[in-house]
């Protein structure tokens, strides 16, 4: 992958297939990543699962050739997943990083790489979320329509719908 504005030279960009070739650093990375999406959806929890299954939910439509982490001296610093929508469209997602600032670093080269390969951009921004929100504020276009979710308990009951 490309270093082009990196933040020193010891830094480089992985696409998702590196990742997933190394066996440790994709383990890092799925921990890493369950950790932040659990923390923003503390009013709507993630279901259990066991680290296998979500390394296999955040890989299953992730596009294995477009950049996806940030690497300085050989430490995961910041990553954004990139799915393919259809064809033409792709949406980021999740984002997260070790340090304050460095997703500012990958941010460019995801875009780049991206822009070259499809026509459409969506994104997956929590507003419990403050590295999403901040990713969101960094995209060179204004935001569009946004779709809210509500979630109600209801009580439990015997009789069937």
């Amino acid at each position: 992958m490309t270093t082009t504005g990196l933040p020193d030279a010891h830094a480089t960009v992985l696409s998702a297939a590196q990742v997933l070739a190394n066996p440790k650093l994709c383990q890092q990375l799925s921990a890493w990543a369950y950790q932040d999406y659990a923390q923003t959806h503390l009013n709507n929890p993630v279901i259990s699962q066991s680290p296998e299954e979500w390394q296999a939910r955040i890989f299953r439509d992730q596009i294995l050739e477009a950049p996806l982490a940030l690497m300085v001296n050989e430490h995961l610093e910041a990553w954004l997943f990139s799915f393919a929508d259809s064809p033409t469209s792709v949406a980021i997602a999740w984002p997260g990083e070790r340090h304050s600032g460095q997703l500012d670093h990958l941010l460019p080269v995801i875009l780049s790489w991206l822009q070259r390969h499809f026509h459409t951009l969506t994104g997956e921004f929590d507003t419990t979320d403050p590295l999403a929100m901040h990713l969101q504020s960094r995209l060179p276009f204004p935001p569009t329509a946004a779709y809210m979710t509500y979630q109600r308990q209801l009580p439990i009951s015997n009789k069937r719908i």
